[in-house]
């Protein structure tokens, strides 16, 4: 098993990897990502239902006993009927940097353009699951009628 020096909160730290970023923050380095979860019909349509009324992604981990992790990308695949590679880190240069103001106008005029979960990651150089997480925090999107149909038949 490798070494690990420290967890980060996006994963463990090699120890052989630079302890610190050029500006100190903590080094935006993340092993492979886990495999996403498989959900029941029946589970969607609840994951659905409590984001429908409300819940954040928190406050469905806490209900529903989901990892948040989870949650976030069966909501961002469902909300946004996105199926392509959702965390590829070595495709975002900005992957694991907080989100500016700047960035945020740039993501809300996007969203409000009707502009493409791929396109808006690769804009704003980040993950499609970071963005579609952070769109569902900060903008609340609704759910697709067509995906409701789908799972409800």
């Amino acid at each position: 098993m490798e070494n690990l020096k420290r967890t980060t909160w996006f994963g463990a730290v090699p120890e052989d990897h630079d302890a610190e970023t050029p500006d100190g923050a903590p080094p935006r380095y993340r092993p492979d990502p886990e495999p996403e979860r498989a959900w029941t019909r029946a589970e969607q349509v609840v994951l659905l239902d409590v984001y429908a009324n409300g819940a954040d992604i928190d406050d469905i981990e806490e209900r529903l006993g989901f990892d948040r992790r989870d949650v976030a990308v069966r909501l961002v695949r469902l909300l946004f009927e996105f199926d392509g590679e959702i965390d590829c880190a070595a495709a975002a240069p900005r992957f694991g940097e907080t989100y500016s103001l700047r960035d945020d106008g740039a993501l809300d005029a996007m969203f409000q353009a009707g502009c493409q979960l791929e396109e808006m990651a690769t804009t704003l150089g980040r993950t499609p699951l970071g963005v579609g997480w952070r769109l569902i925090d900060t903008r609340r999107p609704a759910v697709p009628p067509e995906v409701w149909h789908r799972l409800q038949q």
